[in-house]
């Protein structure tokens, strides 16, 4: 039996749980591995979505092919087919229309707002008495600062 990660409208309709599919026609059968609640659900197609990519200083404007549900807070991947480049971008916001839900489907989505998180800017301040100085270091997205570690 195939399975799926995907919202229940039981027990689970924030948060993608495993479901075991029942049928696979023109619409899923779908079973909740949490609760056992029988669900339908469409079959995801992919879909050409817009992506604007906040990046430093400059803001990219992208397309790329998603399907299912996506949320604010999501990672994806993003290619830009003009420089060959990829981006890992974090969803910032889902423009729907003239709203800004939490999560939606990508048929209903007409643009995804983004940050890169493949390398990051942080800016750094460090102060000795009365003089403070100023720092701006590149670093991967998903680096941990701790306060008192110090850094070269």
């Amino acid at each position: 039996m195939s399975k799926l990660n995907t919202f229940c409208p039981s027990c689970s309709p924030d948060t993608e749980v495993s479901h075991i599919i029942l049928k696979d026609l023109k619409e899923l059968l779908l079973k909740c591995g949490e609760c056992g609640f029988i669900h339908k659900e469409k079959k995801a197609r992919n879909v050409l979505v817009r992506v604007i990519v906040s990046k430093g200083e400059k803001s990219l404007h992208l397309q790329t092919m998603l399907s299912g549900k996506i949320k604010v807070g999501d990672e994806l991947i993003v290619d830009d087919e003009n420089t060959g480049e990829a981006y890992h971008v974090a969803v910032n916001s889902i423009e729907v229309g003239d709203k800004r839900p939490e999560i939606a489907s990508a048929e209903e989505i007409k643009t995804i707002w983004s940050r890169a998180i493949d390398e990051i800017v942080v800016k750094i301040a460090v102060s000795r008495k009365e003089t403070t100085q100023s720092f701006e270091m590149k670093v991967p997205g998903d680096q941990e600062f701790v306060i008192g570690i110090k850094l070269r």
